[in-house]
């Protein structure tokens, strides 16, 4: 008589080889959602981020996954592998690959439209810094007040 943890066992091993097959297929369609000229026009600046989310419970972003898929193009190789040991193949790949073509030396130029972006992003977090500043000078000034208080209320002596 098989015990009942050793069938569970082959259970769990079956699921781990299906889930492997299930996230090669989730990032295979992810993909070509991604290269759909009607869906990044339509996400615009979030087509990345919205797919982050779809595959987020993975543990690894779109862009990551997505090299991925383009290495490792057939599901066969996804199955019963662990996905970080895919994803870090990869990566290990493509830092060998740059080193190779001295790729990091080469400075990458920005085009218009990515250095207006850029900009504006650098503008709402330069106006969000200011803010969070403003916010932060008036806790402080509040936590004083109320220092004050517990002191002159209770006699009692509060740290600095």
């Amino acid at each position: 008589m098989t015990a009942a943890w050793k069938e569970k066992m082959i259970e769990v091993r079956s699921l781990r080889k299906k889930s492997a097959g299930m996230i090669y297929d989730r990032v295979r369609l992810s993909v070509e959602i991604y290269d759909d000229p009607g869906y990044r026009a339509d996400a615009g600046e979030d087509a990345v981020s919205r797919l982050d989310a779809e595959v987020g419970d993975t543990c690894a972003d779109f862009l990551s996954l997505r090299a991925a898929y383009e290495f490792y193009p057939d599901r066969q190789q996804w199955e019963g592998r662990k996905l970080q040991d895919v994803v870090a193949e990869v990566l290990e790949h493509e830092r060998q690959r740059a080193a190779d073509t001295d790729i990091k030396k080469t400075p990458r130029r920005a085009t218009v439209a990515e250095l207006d972006k850029l900009k504006a992003q650098n503008e709402r977090l330069q106006v969000l810094n200011e803010e969070l500043r403003a916010e932060n000078n008036q806790l402080r000034e509040e936590i004083g007040v109320l220092k004050h208080r517990m002191v002159h209320f209770e006699g009692a002596h509060v740290p600095a």
